[in-house]
């Protein structure tokens, strides 16, 4: 079997943002879940399913082999920006998300997991706010909790600087929409 070269990077979220779904995470929360995250991705364990495990769904903190879709295989962070690179499995679930890219679908990630939460405030609004957790999957889904979470660039041998070009001409492009 061919293995796909072909890597796609994301941005997956921000830290000390609060999401759609009323969730904040610490940037210190968040670096030990990018460095626990890296872990995985050594072992070749970080993978994303096409849109998550329904709330009642007992694989809630499990990976389906069947429903696997991507595999990541970098993350870092840059700032409180988390930044990943995937590629897309020759599976079922991996053949609908490439086709979902080729057809111009601007699908995002959202990240699946687990951990310890407390309720504060922030901008004068009501949040979960995350101050430890473990990252079980990042899987593609329709509406991100995160807006900005979605493929910024595909490549076979990506590079930083290009992201931050494209980074700088999306802010111009928000600055004049």
């Amino acid at each position: 079997m061919e293995v796909n070269d072909k890597t796609y990077t994301a941005l997956i979220m921000e830290a000390d943002v609060i999401s759609d779904n009323g969730t904040l995470y610490t940037p210190e929360a968040v670096k030990k879940a990018v460095e626990r995250m890296k872990q995985e991705i050594e072992k070749g364990q970080m993978y994303g399913e096409l849109d998550h495990p329904y709330q009642n769904d007992f694989r809630i903190g499990f990976v389906s082999l069947e429903r696997l879709a991507v595999q990541w295989v970098d993350v870092w962070m840059e700032g409180n920006k988390v930044y990943g690179k995937f590629r897309i499995l020759p599976t079922p679930y991996g053949n609908l998300v490439k086709s979902l890219l080729e057809n111009g679908i601007n699908f995002g990630f959202s990240l699946r997991g687990s951990g310890n939460t407390k309720v504060g405030y922030r901008q004068q609004k009501r949040v979960e706010i995350v101050d430890d957790f473990f990252i079980t999957a990042v899987d593609v889904v329709a509406v991100p909790s995160f807006q900005s979470a979605r493929v910024l660039q595909e490549s076979r041998f990506g590079t930083k600087q290009s992201l931050q070009i494209l980074e700088t001409v999306e802010k111009t492009l928000y600055r004049y929409l």
